[in-house]
């Protein structure tokens, strides 16, 4: 069986030179649904160099040694980004009542697919 932990990142880390807490607030993360708030943020293009503002959720993946994370946005722009190596992801969310997050985890012939619905996020103003 495969194993694959989903959870909200640190506030404390830093990615593509922010840090969590700059993005986001009190994120939890369910068997099915992310909950929390989510930062209004005015330059993130080291992240994302097209779409440099909007709203960032950070989450991070715990999973055995051998294992494939591919992610993404369903109904994002975005492609499956791969997260195996830096086992965590920064997705750009534009609308937390029609997308979800997709995570897929494989190893040899298994695989285990995870979504989570975001509307329970609050998007933050400025």
């Amino acid at each position: 069986m495969i194993s694959l932990a989903v959870n909200a990142a640190d506030g404390g880390a830093q990615y593509y030179g922010k840090k969590v807490s700059e993005l986001q607030e009190n994120v939890n993360v369910s068997e099915d649904a992310i909950s929390g708030e989510l930062k209004s943020v005015e330059d993130y293009s080291e992240a994302f160099p097209d779409e440099k503002s909007g709203h960032f959720l950070a989450l991070t993946f715990t999973f055995d040694e051998g294992t494939t994370v591919k992610t993404k946005v369903i109904g994002g722009k975005n492609t499956d980004v791969d997260a195996t190596k830096d086992k965590y992801c920064v997705y750009l969310i534009q609308n937390k009542d029609t997308q979800k997050i997709q995570i897929t985890a494989t190893k040899g012939e298994q695989s285990v697919e995870k979504t989570y619905s975001l509307t329970g996020l609050v998007l933050a103003e400025n």
